[in-house]
């Protein structure tokens, strides 16, 4: 929220080049989080920020010709806590149909995280934490940490499974399994 969204000078909505905004009494942080109202007149809410309603407040004053021209208001934030579950899917990845060159190899061969998904969203790897539980038979093919499969030159023939986890980071033991398959 914007706490000028709803302020006026002369009638009108407040420009923010309009006014300066003060902050009398801030929101309560912790070490763990908090709100915080931004100069601009944003309010952010940090992560990790406990359960319970917070409440700051301000100032605003004309920049123009009459800077003594001032009110002051509150803004009251409540920040609760989702108890509703995300749910993260794993989906199996199947490369088979095209199979890599052995003697070549090939990079970016698929890419796990393609048809994966967390609270139904294509999942982004800074949110997830992969776990290899069954790696490749050979340490020739090579997942990065963005998710893509690699496999290095002159690797055996063969067809190779590897069985993979991904956890939410945010709630660690939100996880699911899947397998990826290379030819």
């Amino acid at each position: 929220l914007n706490v000028l969204d709803n302020d006026t000078l002369n009638g009108i909505p407040v420009l923010p080049t309009d006014v300066t905004l003060t902050v009398n009494t801030p929101f309560q942080t912790t070490t763990t989080g908090g709100v915080v109202l931004n100069p601009d007149g944003t309010v952010t809410v940090l992560p990790n920020t406990p359960s319970g309603i917070y409440t700051a407040t301000y100032t605003i004053c004309e920049t123009g010709a009459t800077p003594a021209n001032c009110d002051t208001a509150n803004v009251i934030v409540t920040v609760t806590t989702t108890t509703e579950p995300v749910t993260i899917v794993a989906n199996d990845d199947d490369a088979s149909t095209t199979p890599v060159n052995a003697t070549s190899g090939q990079q970016d061969v698929i890419n796990i995280y393609t048809n994966d998904t967390l609270n139904g969203t294509p999942v982004v790897p800074t949110d997830v934490t992969l776990a290899i539980l069954t790696p490749f038979a050979t340490p020739n093919i090579t997942i990065d940490a963005n998710g893509n499969v690699d496999v290095a030159p002159n690797t055996p023939a063969g067809t190779y499974t590897l069985t993979y986890q991904i956890c939410e980071v945010a709630n660690p033991t939100n996880c699911d399994t899947a397998n990826v398959t290379i030819v």
